[in-house]
């Protein structure tokens, strides 16, 4: 039976630097990539990022990034991780369109890969080996979107 990781990269038990990554035998998808804002911050520090140095042991393992919304302490992080780790993002059209924003503003559109829009109930088959339901939430940001991950080795 094929075992289910879940790696907190940031947001646990903090506001802010949302990043979460399911690994299933040799694949792993990233959710959300979010920044934080430091309450106390030495001299220039206006923003903290997840440490994606992590994920370098599993590169080849990395098969897509999924944003839940666009709220900075889901996208902020974005460019900084589409440049250590190129993958296609899925999001609601909206989130695409905050995302694309952020990434223009580092001046890397033509060189990311191409998006993803999910649709209402969108079912990503594309990602092997657990396929996942984008859902609609209700919450104060238009198109938020839950991550329902529906693997086949089931959880435990």
């Amino acid at each position: 039976m094929s075992k289910i990781e879940i790696i907190p990269l940031g947001g646990i038990g903090e506001f802010g630097m949302n990043c979460m990554g399911i690994r299933v035998d040799d694949e792993m998808i990233i959710v959300d990539a979010g920044m934080g804002f430091p309450e106390e911050t030495p001299y220039g520090v206006d923003i903290s990022i997840p440490n994606f140095d992590f994920l370098d042991e599993y590169a080849s393992d990395l098969t897509a990034l999924i944003l839940t919304h666009g709220h900075e302490d889901h996208i902020g992080a974005l460019p900084y991780f589409l440049k250590k780790f190129n993958l296609p993002v899925y999001a609601s059209r909206f989130t695409l369109a905050l995302a694309d924003k952020r990434l223009s503003e580092h001046k890397m559109l033509a060189n990311v890969l191409p998006t993803k829009v999910f649709s209402r109930f969108y079912l990503i088959r594309q990602m092997r080996p657990f396929p996942a339901e984008h859902l609609q939430n209700v919450m104060l940001f238009p198109r938020l979107r839950k991550f329902l991950p529906k693997p086949k080795a089931g959880f435990s």
